[in-house]
């Protein structure tokens, strides 16, 4: 958790009729003791919306692992993702001032099969150690354009700060997820979408393709994943021409009590204010208020999480894909069909196609 305070003071000044600039001494006052300056009540101070500081900023020039808890593990998420999440270098590295996230094999963790084969992917996760509580949130990132990968900035609560989290697999993401679950599991506290898109070329669906020229922000909240209000809180946003792996593009999320922003390069994706009613209200939710000990803008009082992940349910059968989706939502071993129907999306994986490639992490504290 960083705290900072940054204060920016300008000394009132007297412009005599004469031309010359005095100090005017009646606006301050230097003690013998430690010749600390204090202002007085007629100082001027910037507003508040500007006083802000940088807590935490990462340009990958190389890689510090002492910014950074790294995941190790084989759980497939709410999605039913598909990876497994390694420290490996292969999955996990820095070259020519960027983090490259990529998927590779399935080597570094164990996990029991059962059924199923174990998780026929390996990529990366990271969190920051750095958090903050109200701010801006800026990713620069070009997102993977290969089949089955959801990339995606994504934020989560944890009570009083919020942190990155960086992590990749197919499935390309950039958002939250809680660090302590204040007011329950998910979605109970909160999540913050900045970013998803599908790194399909072609994903149609209702005559309109949402693969990777489409990405959407949204916001999750609610008593359970069923209740979840998330379609009140959500936008997408399609490219008229090409798609967003062209190209590196700033993610960015502001948030503040009164409001939660999205921004693609500085234009405004999804505008959430605060409801002056609090969520639960908006909501229409039943029962005991989970949130109500929390802030006006609870479950969202409470940090940054980027994600790129395989597979899932994210990607709906119902869509027509350049060829039928490799595995089923009902099927008993996904991971066996996505890996046995490989010839189909490997090509697709090649080279850096596959990689979410980050340019910069930054961090704002307001």
């Amino acid at each position: 958790m960083f705290s900072f305070l940054n204060v920016f003071c300008l000394l009132a000044l007297s412009f005599p009729t004469d031309g010359s600039i005095e100090s005017d001494q009646h606006k301050r006052e230097t003690t013998d003791q430690n010749s600390s300056r204090k202002l007085t009540e007629e100082a001027i101070l910037p507003p508040k919306t500007i006083r802000s500081v940088t807590a935490f900023r990462d340009d990958f020039n190389s890689w510090n692992p002492n910014n950074y808890h790294v995941a190790c593990t084989a759980w497939g998420g709410g999605n039913n993702e598909l990876q497994v999440y390694t420290p490996g270098q292969s999955n996990l590295f820095t070259k020519n001032g960027h983090l490259y996230i990529k998927p590779g094999s399935n080597s570094g963790c164990n996990k029991h099969g059962g059924q199923d084969i174990l998780p026929p992917v390996m990529s990366g996760y990271i969190t920051t150690k750095a958090a903050i509580k109200y701010g801006r949130m800026n990713i620069r990132a070009k997102l993977p354009k290969a089949d089955w990968t959801w990339p995606g900035h994504h934020m989560g609560m944890e009570q009083n700060n919020y942190e990155i989290t960086i992590n990749i697999i197919k499935i390309v993401a950039i958002w939250t997820l809680p660090r302590n679950n204040t007011y329950g599991g998910w979605p109970q506290s909160g999540a913050m979408d900045i970013m998803e898109s599908r790194g399909n070329a072609v994903a149609m669906g209702g005559g309109v393709n949402h693969g990777v020229n489409e990405v959407m922000s949204k916001l999750d909240w609610g008593p359970s994943g069923d209740t979840s209000q998330f379609y009140k809180t959500q936008v997408f946003k399609r490219k008229s021409s090409g798609d967003w792996h062209d190209d590196f593009h700033v993610y960015t999320l502001e948030w503040t009590a009164d409001h939660l922003y999205t921004y693609v390069d500085n234009e405004i994706i999804l505008r959430a204010d605060t409801p002056s009613n609090s969520y639960w209200s908006y909501g229409g939710f039943s029962g005991d208020n989970i949130w109500k000990h929390g802030g006006k803008d609870a479950p969202f009082d409470q940090y940054l999480v980027l994600n790129v992940a395989v597979g899932g349910n994210w990607f709906k059968n119902e869509y027509q894909y350049a060829y039928t989706r490799p595995w089923t939502d009902s099927s008993r071993h996904p991971k066996r069909d996505f890996w046995e129907h490989r010839n189909q999306w490997q090509n697709s994986w090649q080279g850096d196609n596959a990689a979410m490639i980050v340019d910069y992490v930054e961090m704002i504290q307001y």
